[in-house]
Formats: structure tokens, C-alpha cells, sequence
């Protein structure tokens, strides 16, 4: 029954040994919505701050009239979460 739905809902149900978890990463919804992210991305890119090693902003060139604040140009500050999990048996 479980499968059942599982399936209703487009996903998949594999048996894979040793408790690996399995996600879907690779299912081509998902593949379409990584390359619409990374699209968007691309487009803000003139608009991210970067930082040194030390935290210090590096000096760039931002497109005209982009800088901190509340406006349609502003400067982005992107922040990022690594999500990485790891199993007991790798290597």
C-alpha cells in the first residue's frame, strides 16, 4: 500500500543495501528545477557581494545605482547552508 502511494505522488521506491539513503536528486523534475535555480542565479550574479577568507567584502564592480539597501538593484549577500549527510559505512 505504501508503494501504492508513493508512486501517486511521483516518487520512487528502490531497495538499496547497507540503508543508503536515496533521495531522487537525479529525477528530471528536480534536474528542471537545479537549472531554473542556477538560471536565476547567473542573472543575480553582478548583484552578489563576495567576501575574503577573513569575512572583509571584496572590491568589485557592481552594476550602476546597486548598493545596500532596500532597492529593485540591491547588493545581495547570498547565504548558504551545506546540507552534506554521510553514512556510517563510507569511505
Amino acid at each position: 500500500m505504501a508503494r501504492t502511494w508513493l508512486k501517486c505522488l511521483g516518487l520512487d521506491w528502490k531497495q538499496i543495501r547497507k540503508g543508503v539513503y536515496f533521495d531522487g536528486h537525479e529525477r528530471p523534475d528536480v534536474l528542471e528545477e537545479w537549472v531554473q535555480f542556477l538560471n536565476l542565479l547567473d542573472q543575480l550574479n553582478p548583484f552578489l557581494a563576495e567576501f575574503d577568507c577573513e569575512g572583509n567584502i571584496i572590491d568589485k564592480v557592481y552594476p550602476p545605482n546597486c548598493f545596500p539597501g532596500l532597492t529593485i538593484s540591491q547588493l545581495i549577500i547570498l547565504i548558504t547552508h551545506d546540507e552534506s549527510t554521510f553514512n556510517t559505512h563510507d569511505r
